[in-house]
């Protein structure tokens, strides 16, 4: 008898299907963590009314051998609440058993990536966005962005963004540093002559409500520098002090921007800097009213063939 138990969150899903079998009985299943694997995320299965025990794999699969009874299969990773789930086995049964833990990140959230839970702390926003968390050029996980093309731009809104989201319960007044590297790409002809190619801009995201719907603080070397933003997707510029060299792109070592958001009687001030200096777009102030707390997103120019860049070092603070 085949029968086919899902978890998802605190939800109990029931699918029995019954089927004639034989052989040694056991429960089957596969863990996800928000719907994907596991990847190097440590998940331990239990079957509590015995010795049994077995870790999933990468692609979250686990399989365990039980004698004909009653258990509590318990599926356990640090950092999420435990789940728990009752199988009845007899004789010759194959139990499959599914587990979906929902991850949220918890603010202030403060990540390099070398927890594996952190890996699933970014969204894609949408399907043909693509971006990988791996180790950097200096040996340090970090989240990459890989060269752009037209298929990787949002599906409506402004075209020249590509940004993940993070994982977090929707802020309103924040506090958020990254770190950035360029990779690959050539200098342009237009650009600093001193200046080495790559990460030649970066989105910071922020009120994110829908695609079509955000604000950016956008740090670049070109005179557009500035905040934006999309409404119904259209692209409003908000602050634009056209002035150059705000972001100069580097493949060599990691570059810091910060900004805060805060409220000020009826506006939002925004606060940037990068490498601690600040910078053109600081102090820009937009009426409050016009604003919509959402989600934090990073990322940076979509379609340019020359921009790649990995990011790390990521602290977000709701203040």
């Amino acid at each position: 008898m085949l029968r086919r138990f899902v978890l998802t969150g605190s939800l109990l899903l029931l699918a029995i299907v019954v089927a004639a079998c034989s052989g040694t009985p056991g429960v089957s299943g596969r863990v996800t963590i928000n719907g994907e694997a596991p990847g190097d995320v440590n998940v331990e299965i239990v079957a509590l009314e015995s010795s049994q025990a077995t870790a999933a794999n990468k692609n979250g699969a686990y399989a365990l051998e039980l004698d004909p009874g009653s258990y509590t299969i318990e599926a356990k990773i640090e950092g999420l609440p435990t789940q728990q789930m009752s199988v009845n086995m007899e004789e010759g049964d194959q139990v499959k058993a599914d587990f979906d833990f929902e991850y949220t990140a918890a603010l202030p959230f403060v990540s390099d990536f070398s927890d594996p839970l952190h890996h699933f702390a970014l969204q894609r926003t949408w399907s043909t966005l693509r971006y990988d968390i791996r180790v950097d050029p200096f040996g340090d996980m970090a989240v990459l962005f890989p060269q752009g093309d037209d298929t990787q731009a949002p599906p409506s809104g402004y075209q020249l963004m590509r940004f993940a989201l993070l994982n977090t319960d929707p802020v309103d007044e924040f506090k958020l540093s990254v770190d950035q590297l360029g990779v690959g790409g050539e200098r342009p002809p237009q650009a600093n002559p001193n200046v080495s190619g790559g990460n030649r801009s970066l989105s910071i995201v922020f009120g994110y409500e829908d695609v079509e719907n955000w604000w950016v603080i956008y740090y670049t070397y070109t005179n557009t520098t500035s905040v934006r933003r999309m409404k119904d997707g259209q692209q409003q510029y908000v602050c634009r002090p056209m002035d150059l060299e705000q972001w100069m792109p580097s493949n060599d070592a990691y570059q810091t921007a910060e900004v805060q958001l805060v409220r000020e009687g009826d506006n939002m001030v925004v606060r940037a800097s990068a490498n601690g200096e600040p910078i053109s777009i600081d102090g820009c102030t937009f009426p409050a009213e016009d604003y919509t707390p959402g989600k934090i997103g990073l990322g940076g120019h979509s379609t340019s063939d020359l921009q790649s860049w990995f990011l790390k070092n990521i602290e977000l603070e709701a203040l």
